[in-house]
């Protein structure tokens, strides 16, 4: 055996190779660790990331990354099998990049499939659904290349179980984009994170990120902002995931919603265009798009649960506005943020019915709603839909002038601009004369208002331009 130092041509051989394999406790490297005979090679595996440190006589240290899409597919290959299939092919990439590249998470999984003589077609499909997916991480089944003394699944080798610290912060972190997530969003929230296991001050958030970095469930990073954040596998992700019950997959969901809301820089409508708020708007959307991701994917048990969350809704408005130069990611926004505050404003009728009280708390849910037709109608005009825009213009319209009630003599812009808009998408749909009419009353809105806007003037130049020329 040749040194590792040694060059090509070195005649330095090794007598022995020591190995300390899947270190966990490493006070008792001292008791084993030659003290005097330097002829040969030692190396120490393990999940702890202090084992590189000079302080336990390590000189190199390497961090192993995930194996390459290619090479994580040709392993899955092997162990299933299914190596001269060819439809397996190209679906064994995809098994293997939700799988991670990681070894062990590819030879359970072959295992499994293995064993329920599963194609990748049919694994797929099961580990997509997320309800049964705890149910993959539990089973412990021999594929066709295994230590037969290696008794353990993805679940116990992660440990989740055992987390002393950082369940909570775990599980909030599972929700989120996992590429990044910056410190600063983890700990700045900490008192206001409704969660029960959540970390509450400095010291229990130390302690909970000291050990999921000890135990590799999480990395280091820094990103081209040049902020510090931490980075998980999206394989570690769906572990803690499949482990939650229903209610406790409510209250995570919710903590991650939360702490994003927190952050996101919140604006007036009218001053959106500010640009000093869009960088900030940037380093967030990843984290709000994963959690619509996991909506959109999620079954009707964790649906109906997470339908009700306002503040879900009200932040992917809020996204969607952001994201209009990809009018089609804004209008999916818009659209589970339209349908789940109907759900919400349905509900709480229903229940005031039952109960003859008043629906104070509807407000708030109605304002929303309103708006996310308003942009609705708004990304139509980019795709030049008139009919589309025309119905959610109208929709806002009426919204707006039920709101008003009996103030008469008063308005607001929203109402102004609701008018003006409405205008606009029956131009769009060439029925002039409903344009012309909705013209004439922006400007009466306009009249009231105690600071004219431009909407007066452009009113009033669709008025006597071109929609009045013969």
């Amino acid at each position: 055996m040749r040194s590792y130092n040694g060059t090509d041509n070195s005649t330095t051989e090794v007598s022995w190779l020591l190995i300390f394999d899947n270190v966990n406790n490493f006070d008792i490297l001292t008791d084993f660790w030659p003290q005097h005979d330097n002829s040969g090679s030692i190396i120490v595996t393990s999940r702890e990331h202090v084992v590189k440190i000079k302080a336990y006589h390590i000189e190199e240290g390497i961090d192993l990354p995930p194996l390459k899409k290619e090479e994580a597919s040709n392993l899955l290959l092997k162990l299933t099998w299914h190596e001269d299939i060819p439809e397996e092919q190209e679906l064994s990439l995809e098994a293997a990049e939700i799988l991670g590249g990681l070894p062990l998470a590819m030879t359970q999984m072959a295992g499994v499939m293995n064993r329920k003589s599963l194609s990748s077609a049919n694994f797929l499909n099961r580990y997509k659904e997320e309800e049964s997916r705890q149910k993959l991480f539990s089973l412990s089944l021999k594929p066709k290349i295994r230590r037969t003394t290696y008794g353990h699944t993805l679940a116990t080798v992660w440990a989740l179980e055992e987390l002393k610290h950082s369940s909570g912060l775990l599980d909030v972190m599972s929700y989120l984009d996992p590429g990044g997530i910056y410190k600063l969003y983890l700990q700045d929230t900490m008192g206001n994170v409704q969660l029960s296991d959540y970390p509450k001050t400095t010291t229990a958030y130390q302690d909970a990120r000291s050990e999921l970095l000890d135990s590799s469930l999480v990395n280091r990073s820094t990103d081209r902002f040049h902020k510090s954040s931490l980075t998980i596998h999206r394989l570690i992700q769906d572990g803690a995931r499949a482990k939650m019950s229903l209610e406790r997959a409510e209250e995570t969901f919710s903590a991650a919603v939360e702490i994003l809301c927190l952050q996101w820089p919140a604006a007036q409508t009218g001053v959106r265009h500010h640009i000093a708020r869009w960088q900030e708007y940037e380093k967030l959307s990843p984290h709000i798009l994963r959690l619509k991701d996991r909506f959109a994917k999620a079954g009707s048990g964790f649906r109906s649960r997470w339908i009700t969350n306002l503040s879900f809704a009200t932040i992917l408005n809020e996204l969607g506005w952001y994201e209009r130069g990809y009018t089609d990611q804004a209008v999916e926004c818009y659209e589970i943020a339209r349908t789940n505050v109907e759900h919400i404003i349905n509900t709480i009728q229903r229940q005031a019915s039952a109960s003859q009280t008043k629906t104070n708390n509807i407000n708030k849910p109605l304002a929303l709603l309103a708006e996310v037709h308003n942009n609705l109608a708004g990304a139509a005009t980019e795709f030049n839909d008139g009919k589309t825009a025309l119905h959610h213009f109208t929709i806002y319209n009426k919204m707006q002038l039920d709101s008003q009630g009996a103030k008469s003599n008063t308005s607001d812009s929203r109402l102004t601009s609701s008018f003006f808009n409405l205008g606009l998408s029956y131009a769009m749909t060439e029925d002039y004369d409903q344009a012309i009419l909705s013209f004439e009353q922006a400007m009466v809105e306009a009249s009231k208002l105690l600071k004219p806007t431009r909407i007066n003037t452009v009113a009033y130049g669709c008025l006597h331009g071109s929609l009045r020329d013969p």
